[in-house]
Parts: structure tokens; sequence; C-alpha cells
């Protein structure tokens, strides 16, 4: 026998589900109007859908999806009326006509009745129960779908003029409860480290809780995030394990919709204390991911910027020093050379070594080489101005471009760098009687100076200090033609 596969919502399916009601088209006759809404709810979920009613001690197909049309009995005998009854808000998955089809109660219909969806469903029970109760509910918003669609397209237009993730998140914030007035509401979206963090907020300080990080699954909101589906609660007291007081909060009902682009879930917004301290209904929810929409695109676009930067940056930075590498230090080298033509200023270049790097590496091991190399960087970036441009020239061989130093500056530069890392302790207490020195050479750019020249000039310095001794500075005088 072949196991049959659990289907899951998506969070996109939950939220149109939510709208099934009031994207029919009012006024048609029951029978039509119940074949609008079967056809509805199929092309949503991809599967056939059928209207079952309980009549004259029996169930009755009342209307279906055209996918639906080959069902042909229904579960007269071994689901009964008050199996039926009993549900409640729950679902229920029976094999009909020799396939799973899951079964939810319409509550609050004229007749009983049942909502049935071709497969297996159970995964989603309280969206599918949610979906149930949308169909049938009265009107819960007061915003019609016009009103709906024109906040949407104002905060698309808005979005469209912010940047930043924090700038993104509040004015999704502000626009939501203008639209759907609550009192309270709270945006949280993943950070780098897989939590998540609130970073916009309505009705409190946003400080009292942006240092909180959330774990998927922890909590409401964790838990719509890790789902992806909205949740909707009426009170919140009849939760389980539910225990905390609410003194803050002037209503027992809330509602959270994650905000998806495909399967990614790229924030959860909560609101609860509707205005009139009334309980959030089904329609709310569907509004809120009608109004969400633009946010999910504005969301992608900051997460696709931000890892372009990332990108961007990883291409001119050493992952081992954090200093830039070796083709941006010439590409930068050759841009102040130019700079310094036009302008008539110097430019001077340092090129530091590690002495007896080797030496190091065979005492103490490669990976306090690594740090070692990380510790140079270190003194190097905060021994210079914040425009010099360190980078990391190859192996244990350093560079710093430094726009606007004449050689005497650069000299008196290069040994305060050189007294540091003779000062060196790490803290490691591995490497407690590790010393490290350097050797510098530098060079100031003549004129009409080429990349090729100046390094060769600073590197031959370099090697001049090797050659005496180690543990110094040498200079190369500028060149006149």
């Amino acid at each position: 026998m072949t196991e049959t596969r659990v289907r899951t919502l998506t969070a996109e399916q939950s939220l149109r589900l939510l709208s099934a009601r009031r994207a029919v088209p009012p006024g048609l006759p029951a029978d039509l109007l119940l074949r609008q809404a079967a056809a509805y709810l199929a092309s949503i979920l991809g599967a056939a859908v059928v209207f079952a009613g309980w009549r004259e001690g029996r169930w009755s197909i009342l209307a279906r999806s055209s996918s639906g049309a080959d069902l042909r009995l229904l579960p007269d005998d071994d689901y009964a009326l008050d199996e039926v009854t009993a549900l409640g808000d729950q679902i229920a998955v029976r094999i009909v006509d020799g396939a799973p089809w899951t079964l939810a109660l319409l509550p609050g219909a004229s007749h009983t009745a049942i909502l049935m969806i071709e497969g297996d469903w159970s995964a989603s029970t309280h969206a599918l129960a949610e979906a149930a109760r949308a169909l049938c509910a009265q009107e819960g918003s007061s915003t019609s779908l016009g009103d709906i669609g024109l906040a949407a397209y104002e905060l698309a237009r808005d979005l469209a003029a912010v940047t930043g993730l924090r700038e993104v998140c509040e004015l999704a914030v502000r626009a939501v409860v203008k639209t759907l007035p609550c009192r309270v509401a709270t945006f949280a979206v993943p950070t780098d480290q897989g939590n998540l963090s609130i970073v916009a907020t309505h009705g409190y300080p946003v400080a009292l809780t942006e240092h909180l990080r959330i774990s998927p699954g922890a909590g409401i909101i964790g838990a719509v995030y890790q789902k992806g589906v909205p949740l909707r609660v009426e009170d919140v007291t009849t939760l389980p394990g539910f225990e905390r007081p609410r003194s803050r909060y002037r209503t027992k009902s809330f509602a959270a919709v994650p905000i998806t682009a495909g399967s990614d879930v790229l924030g959860v917004l909560c609101v609860t204390d509707r205005d009139g301290d009334v309980a959030l209904s089904v329609d709310d929810v569907a509004d809120l991911g009608i109004l969400l929409a633009p946010v999910a695109l504005a969301l992608v676009r900051e997460r696709t910027q931000r890892q372009a930067q990332f990108f961007a940056q990883a291409a001119i930075v050493d992952p081992s020093s954090g200093l830039f590498n070796r083709p941006y230090f010439q590409s930068r080298l050759q841009e102040e050379l130019q700079r310094s033509t036009r302008q008539n200023t110097p430019v001077s270049l340092l090129m530091l070594d590690i002495d007896s790097f080797k030496n190091i590496n065979d005492t103490f091991g490669h990976l306090a080489g690594d740090t070692v190399i990380k510790d140079v960087a270190d003194i190097l970036k905060s021994s210079v101005r914040v425009f010099d441009v360190c980078a990391r020239y190859g192996g244990e061989e350093f560079a710093v471009v430094m726009p606007g130093s004449s050689l005497d500056s650069a000299s008196a530069i290069a040994e305060r760098i050189r007294q540091r890392i003779h000062s060196y302790h790490s803290t490691d207490r591995a490497l407690a009687g590790l010393r490290v020195t350097v050797s510098i050479g530098v060079a100031e750019s003549g004129p009409l100076g080429s990349v090729r020249e100046v390094i060769e000039r600073a590197d031959s310095a370099l090697y001049a200090a090797k050659r005496a001794g180690k543990n110094r500075v040498s200079t190369s005088p500028v060149t006149t033609r």
C-alpha cells in the first residue's frame, strides 16, 4: 500500500483561503455561490474541493470544483452527523471513494455542512479550521477590499522611497496600525545568527525589546516564523501552557502574520488590542496579508542589497587579516598616485614583513601564525589614519598606502608601528613566549611615479632593513627625473 503524502499549506495559501468569501461575487444563488467558492479554493490548493451537507439523514454533495467531479461516495455510514458536529474547530482525514480527503466543519452554516479537500492536509489543521470559519463568518473587517488595495498601493509607493531594514519595518508598522487600527504592533526579522530580532514597534518603545533574540519555534513569533503560516487567537488564555498575565494589553486576541517570499520567511508582524477592544477576525488577518504583500518585496530588496554589499566586501578583503587584499591595494595605489599627480601632493608606501615568520609557525604551529597575522593587522589599522589603506600583500607581508604623507611623516608612523609590534604580547597562554618583530620599508612616490616603481622602491627598502638586522625601518628617498 502506497503511503499517503501529507500536504502542508504555505503562508500565501493560508492568507488567500481567508479571503475566499470576499473573493466570490456576492448576490449569487446559493448553489452557484458554492460552486464559485469550490473553484476558487481548488485554484489555491491545487486539489479537488467539495462542499457536502447533511440532508434527510445522509450526506449529499452541494457543490464541487471541476477536479472533484469524479467523487461518487460520501462517508454516510462511518461518519455520522454527531461525529461531524463534534469536530468543532478540528479537521479530520477520511478515506472517501478509496482516497484520503480532509474534512472541516463549516461553523455557522444554515445546515450542517463540511468542506472536503482532496488529500491529507492534517499538517495544517489550524489554517484549514480558520479557512472554514472564514467561509461562514460575517463581515469582520471595517475595511473594504478596495480600501485595503489602495492602502497596499500607497505602502508600496512609500516603500520604494526608503532604504534600510529598520526604515522598511517602521513604515510597514505605521501602515498596518493606520489601516487596521490596533494599539500594539511588533515587527520581527531574522538576524545573521539565525534568530529573530524586534526592529519596529507601535504602542511601546522598541528599545524595550530590541535587545531580545527569539529562537525559531520559541513563543508566538518564533512559532509563526518556523511554520510560516499566520496565527489568529481570539482568547490567548485558552492556549495550552499559557500562564503569563497580560496586564499591558486590553484584549485577549492577537494575530501574527509571516511575511514571505516563496518558501522564505522574511519577518513576522504581530498585532493586538484591536480598536474597539474587539477580537481580531479572520478578515483582519486576510487584510494584513494583502497589505503586507509589498513589504515582502521591500524586504527581499534589502536582503539582496545586503548580500551584494557582503560579496563586494568579500571580493576586496583578505579573510584572515581583515585587511584589504592585494588587487584592491594595487587599484587604490594607482588612484592615489594619479590624484597626487593632479594635486601635486605626496603619497608614501609602507611595505612591512614579519621577521622569521616561518620560525613562528614551526615553533608554535600554524594556528599561532594565523593569530599573529590577525594581531599585526589590528596594530596596523590602529596606528594609521582612517583614510590610509592597509592591505595584506601576501603571506606575512603587508602594505600601507598613505595619501598626503611625506617620507619623513610616513617614516615616523612606520617607527611607531614597529615599536608597537615589538611590544606585542599575545593574550593566548599557549603563546606566552612568543615575540614578534617586523621590518618596514618606506618610499615616497616621485613625480609621475608608477605603481610598479613605488612598490619596487618600498620593497627594496624593506629588504635593506632585513639585511641590516631586521626589526627596523628603512627608507627609499624620492628620486627625481
